[in-house]
């Protein structure tokens, strides 16, 4: 009986607690309400027509702003205005140099060439750093630019991009001073963010003779940068996405690049001729409704038309040569 009285004791101090808590929001609000419609009342007694008469303008607009951002104060924040008024001079510039800029872009369909998957530091803008336009640009980010085969959302932004918008360049662009690439080389537990790093360490434990021989930190942080871009490149080129892509003739191609953050500049690790055509083999996908040079009749011959695609370029999973 005693554990029943402070259970209903508990529950009692509760309802009292979150009746106080909303009647307090309700009163705030309520007092600030009142308080507008009681200058708006008066001002009616002076001007005919309603509107508000000098003597209280300026207090209607001081009980507005007092209201409005006791319901949301992020909207009197000057850093969170910025952004309002950075896309106004967006749109007074984009409509000087054309007038029917936003009404063109509105009535076609957007027809990439290119896909990225970049880091989502905020110093790296793909469009930015490459001077291209909205629309050029097909763009997915994540913290150190992963491409995880079971990370529905790149995979669903890839197929998209591959299939529907037939891009004809796929880029991994990574950076140097990476913050996730520089958190996956330390050993303290960062939380949740850690599963996602897991990644990066396993190109750690794939490179670590190439690791250990570097003599600086500083060497080893941005020669692992370079090195994840390269894994995520080859991560793209494993995808039956992009290999059926390649089978079908679709002219695709797929990039690993680094960005200089102290120079502004990108390099290529051209992924395609230095690396992928070595470890092609490995990991080429058949697909059953293509046709192949050697299509093996019984399952014993599988292993002679393996030997054989092998030999044959077109049928082991490889870009077309770049135009």
């Amino acid at each position: 009986m005693k554990n029943q009285r402070n259970v209903q004791l508990f529950s009692s101090l509760i309802k009292k607690s979150t009746h106080s808590c909303v009647f307090s929001q309700r009163h705030r609000f309520a007092s600030a309400t009142t308080l507008r419609t009681f200058h708006q009342n008066r001002c009616m007694t002076h001007q005919k027509d309603g509107s508000c008469c000098d003597q209280h303008r300026h207090q209607h607009h001081e009980t507005n702003k007092e209201s409005s951002s006791a319901v949301n104060p992020g909207r009197t924040d000057e850093t969170y205005q910025k952004l309002f008024e950075g896309n106004r001079e967006f749109v007074k510039r984009k409509l000087a140099l054309d007038e029917n800029y936003f009404s063109d872009m509105a009535n076609k369909s957007q027809t990439p060439n290119y896909m990225l998957i970049g880091c989502s530091d905020s110093r790296v803008p793909p469009d930015q750093l490459t001077m291209t336009q909205p629309g050029d640009i097909f763009i997915h980010r994540n913290v150190a630019n992963l491409v995880v085969n079971t990370d529905l959302n790149v995979m669903s932004v890839l197929q998209y991009a591959v299939e529907v918008l037939k891009v004809k360049h796929v880029i991994v662009m990574g950076h140097y001073k990476c913050g996730g690439v520089l958190a996956s080389m330390e050993h303290t537990a960062h939380g949740l963010i850690d599963k996602w790093l897991g990644n990066i360490k396993d190109v750690q434990r794939l490179h670590k003779d190439k690791l250990d021989a570097t003599e600086t930190f500083e060497e080893r942080f941005n020669l692992l940068v370079e090195l994840n871009v390269v894994e995520q490149a080859l991560n793209l080129c494993k995808t039956s996405i992009v290999q059926r892509a390649w089978k079908t003739g679709q002219e695709l191609h797929v990039h690993g690049w680094v960005y200089d953050l102290g120079t502004g500049i990108i390099k290529d690790l051209e992924i395609e001729e230095k690396v992928w055509r070595d470890i092609a083999p490995i990991y080429k996908i058949r697909f059953p409704d293509l046709p192949y040079k050697s299509k093996p009749k019984n399952p014993q011959d599988y292993k002679a038309a393996q030997e054989k695609d092998n030999n044959e370029e077109e049928d082991v999973g490889v870009p077309q040569q770049r135009k």
